[in-house]
């Protein structure tokens, strides 16, 4: 009876720690009642760090309003997030700043899975170590702004950045006066600097990201001083039209070229840096903001690039005149003033012990293919013999042997 006493303890302690709910603990700069556990407005922590310090891994804390240092005699960060917990402001970036105590980083994050959302970070000075905004950790809606060092990383280093602006930062003698080492998903980064190279990002991955005007003057030649060492994909670094980049308005101008030009595969989950829907006419745009009223659904760095109106009736439109209007054009990849240049469309018919395959010659650079198996890793081989033009058709005549098989046209 003893030994099943102590099972049915032990089950019910399990069952209590394996139910235990995450706490909410709360911080006000502005709190006359500071009481541990912080776990209600009446009783917010005054400090950041005081609500991390007694907080457990998976809770959350909520900031409010206001500008957060730390005043803890000789602290390395503004905040230090040792665990995985979350931080995030009540309402964002433009009302809820973290500055750095003197020769200290703003924040430090544990990269096992510390988050910070919507806050400003300033102030970092770092006469040693990488970052000088913050390192480690995700960030999501967040400004980082004004962070040096002397090392790598002047804004921010080995990091996740979600829909994040980089301005103003610098890395003395180090790489990436942005971001240095990091991943960056739908960030915008201008106005950076290093005197090493990638004024912008050295070392990182950057996912629909806007990298314009950042300086690297002693950067090797032939290198950009907006990247170095760097993995991109659908980034932009010509003029992205801002709004007003002197004033450091960063949102896109209504005739912007980063509008509709990112990959839908990158954007992280949520709002965009202002808290607008993320995904506007059907493609996200390049950057942190996302415009919110395009009046085509057509990348508008693609309609610029062959000189068509920026308009809603330019989408369906057919300027060469091939069938095939602009909207479908830009999805082929195909060019919209050239007839010749249109998607491929392949044609089946049965033909006796034979199969007549078509595309149209305007279909520039496809090739016929064929597999008998579509079950993955399918084979696909180009087909012989090569086709024969017969009234503006490409024609591809195959016996009806052996084993199905299934066509394609690639480019």
């Amino acid at each position: 009876m003893k030994t099943l006493a102590k099972l049915l303890a032990l089950a019910l302690f399990l069952i209590s720690a394996s139910n235990a709910v995450a706490e909410v603990l709360y911080v006000d700069v502005n709190s006359t009642n500071a009481t541990p556990p912080y776990t209600n407005w009446p009783t917010a922590a005054r400090e950041i760090q005081d609500a991390v310090d007694v907080a457990l891994s998976g809770d959350e804390i909520v900031a409010a309003n206001g500008t957060y240092s730390n005043s803890r005699i000789q602290a390395d960060s503004a905040v230090t997030l040792d665990k995985s917990v979350s931080l995030r402001s009540v309402n964002g970036p433009q009302f809820t700043r973290i500055q750095a105590p003197e020769s200290a980083r703003c924040v430090t994050m544990d990269n096992g899975g510390a988050n910070l959302s919507g806050f400003t970070l300033t102030g970092g000075y770092l006469l040693a170590g990488f970052g000088g905004g913050v390192s480690g950790g995700t960030l999501n809606n967040c400004i980082v702004t004004q962070n040096r060092t002397a090392d790598s990383g002047g804004g921010a280093a080995l990091c996740t950045l979600n829909n994040c602006t980089l301005t103003g930062n610098s890395a003395a003698y180090g790489f990436g006066g942005g971001a240095y080492g990091c991943t960056l998903n739908n960030c915008t980064l201008t106005g950076n600097s290093t005197q090493a190279d990638g004024g912008g990002a050295a070392y990182c991955t950057l996912n629909n990201c806007i990298v314009y005007s950042n300086t690297a003057p002693s950067g090797p030649l032939g290198s950009s001083p907006d990247f170095y060492q760097c993995a991109q994909s659908y980034c932009w670094s010509a003029d992205p039209l801002f709004v007003n980049r002197t004033g450091g308005n960063l949102r896109l101008r209504s005739n912007s070229p980063c509008i509709n030009a990112g990959l839908n595969a990158f954007p992280p989950a949520g709002a965009d840096l202002d808290g607008n829907p993320r995904i506007v006419g059907g493609t996200v745009d390049i950057g942190a903001y996302e415009f919110q009223s395009p009046v085509s659904m057509i990348c508008y760095a693609w309609l610029q690039e062959f000189n068509l109106a920026i308009t809603a009736l330019t989408d369906n439109s057919d300027p060469d005149g091939d069938a095939v209007d602009n909207y479908h054009e830009w999805l082929a990849g195909t060019n919209p003033t050239n007839r010749f240049s249109s998607p491929a469309q392949l044609t089946i018919i049965p033909s006796g012990t034979n199969v007549i395959l078509t595309w149209p010659t305007n279909a520039v650079g496809f090739t016929l293919q064929s597999t008998t198996n579509l079950v993955s890793p399918a084979v696909w081989t180009t087909n012989s013999p090569a086709p024969v033009v017969i009234c503006e058709q490409n024609v591809v005549t195959n016996p009806i042997t052996g084993a199905q098989r299934f066509y394609r046209l690639i480019h």
